[in-house]
This record gives structure tokens, sequence and C-alpha cells, in this order.
């Protein structure tokens, strides 16, 4: 649960999300500040469902083609779910620095930019609490209010 900055040539947006995570299944929602649906993405590896307010449903298994045409912008989802841990991502080279903490503090990975400000101490982990992502002028900003490790809360 948290907070999500997004910043493009043509918008700047905060919303909130929910992020669950099951091994390979996810499902992400996103409200506005008040509260109202903006989207939701669901699915695994295999194939992913789209539900963006005014747009419609969709269901693709090239999720970030699908962001792009609808939004205008991309976000590497089949990535994000490792660095949203503070990992790269196993399915492309990385390049990355660790703080004094041996933590990763800044990767290059699939032409975007992933700063890891903040980690915060949850059971035996290290996980991030503050994340940036950027590719070229597209800017966002993942602020980590709440992790639980536990699938049944």
């Amino acid at each position: 649960m948290g907070k999500l900055g997004i910043r493009t040539p043509e918008q700047s947006n905060s919303a909130r999300f929910n992020w669950q995570q099951l091994e390979q299944q996810f499902h992400i929602s996103v409200t506005n500040l008040l509260g109202q649906s903006v989207a939701s993405l669901s699915g695994s590896d295999k194939a992913v469902q789209l539900s963006i307010a005014g747009h419609g449903n969709y269901i693709t298994n090239q999720p970030d083609a699908l962001l792009q045409q609808e939004l205008g912008w991309t976000l590497p989802i089949s990535m994000l779910r490792y660095w949203v841990k503070g990992i790269p991502s196993p399915d492309s080279e990385a390049i990355y620095q660790f703080n004094n903490q041996g933590l990763i503090e800044s990767l290059s990975q699939a032409g975007w930019q992933v700063d890891f400000s903040r980690y915060k101490a949850l059971e035996s982990h290290s996980l991030p609490s503050k994340i940036r992502l950027q590719q070229g002028d597209i800017k966002l900003t993942l602020i980590i209010k709440r992790w639980s490790l536990n699938p049944d809360s």
C-alpha cells in the first residue's frame, strides 16, 4: 500500500495504490486521492487484465505496450515486481550500486534508472519504502507506506 507520483511532459498526477503479489499472480489497484478507482491491473506472466476508468477493460500478454497505447507512456510491469522489492529483474542485464548497508541504492535496467532512497526493516528483510523510476521524461515515484509479507493480510 502506498502513494504513486507520475510526471510526464503532458501530466503530473498523484494516486494511491494497493499491490498484492502471490508468486506469479498479482493485483494492483490504483485510486485517486479521493479514493475513486482509476485503474486496476491483475494477472501473471502469461496474461494481464487492465481496467482503466473511462477507457475500458483489456486482456493482453503485453501490458507494457497496452499502457503505451492507452496512456501514452509505458511502465515495465514485468520488472516492477522485482524493483519494488529492491532487486534487479532476472530478465535482463542490470547495472547497480550498493549503499553503505549493502542494499541496492540505484540500478539501470531496460532503459530505466531506478533509485532506492529509503528502506524499511520488516521481519528479517529490508524493503524499499521510496523508489524513483525514470526513463527519458517519464518520472514515477513510489512511496510504500505499508508492507506485509503475509499473503492473508
